[in-house]
């Protein structure tokens, strides 16, 4: 993933990075999305049953991710998105599942990690997305 990290400009000029994960990012992945509504969490319901908590999913070998992005504000993870094929039944497609932190929402993150991960889907030849976030994810 040479073109990564990625700093870009939010519809209120502020900056943030976007990367890959990387193996330090599982501790403040779990911090992060142990702030997140559980409402939020429900796109990830059906994932994963067996495991302990829906954030885990982001963190367990188990589950298969062809790619996960961070979004970082000053080192501080404040929204993430999955690339991934668990659970399709077509060969060819994939599915984006996009979570902000409320108090970033509304200010183009999730719009910004969704663009880089279908350029990324595309790359990898992919013909079809699903994308999953929650409605007020949207504003």
């Amino acid at each position: 993933m040479e073109r990564y990290p990625i700093r870009v400009v939010l519809k209120d000029d502020s900056k943030v990075m976007i990367r890959p994960t990387e193996g330090a990012d599982a501790d403040d992945l779990l911090k992060f999305f142990s702030k997140m509504p559980s409402s939020d969490l429900l796109i990830y319901t059906g994932d994963l049953p067996e495991l302990e908590g829906k954030e885990d999913w982001f963190i367990s070998d188990l589950y298969s991710k062809l790619l996960i992005l961070v979004a970082l504000r000053d080192s501080k993870i404040i929204a993430t998105g999955t690339l991934h094929k668990e659970g399709l039944y077509w060969l060819d497609a994939a599915e984006i599942k996009i979570i902000v932190d409320p108090q970033n929402r509304g200010k183009g993150i999730g719009s910004k990690l969704f663009k880089h991960l279908l350029f990324e889907l595309f790359r990898m030849r992919m013909r079809k997305v699903i994308v999953r976030y929650t409605p007020d994810n949207v504003k």
